[in-house]
């Protein structure tokens, strides 16, 4: 069973939307919200920091504690 903190692979759409990718992607929705959720991919790409090195990029704990659902 998928619960919070679980790593899983999915599968990620190309721009052009020709295809996918398998990337893996955590879970941070809480446990209890997890029957009620179809699924909610947020994409990370590193490319990011290369091309825009003035956007300070946080790490991957602070994403998830900004954007995380109330316990």
């Amino acid at each position: 069973m998928v619960k919070r903190g679980s790593v899983v692979l999915i599968k990620y759409p190309f721009t052009d939307l020709t295809g996918t990718k398998v990337r893996p992607a955590i879970i941070i929705t809480p446990d209890k919200y997890l029957h009620q959720i179809d699924d909610v991919s947020v994409f990370l790409y590193h490319q990011l920091c290369e091309t825009r090195p003035s956007i300070p990029i946080l790490s991957l704990i602070q994403i998830i504690y900004t954007f995380r659902l109330p316990d």
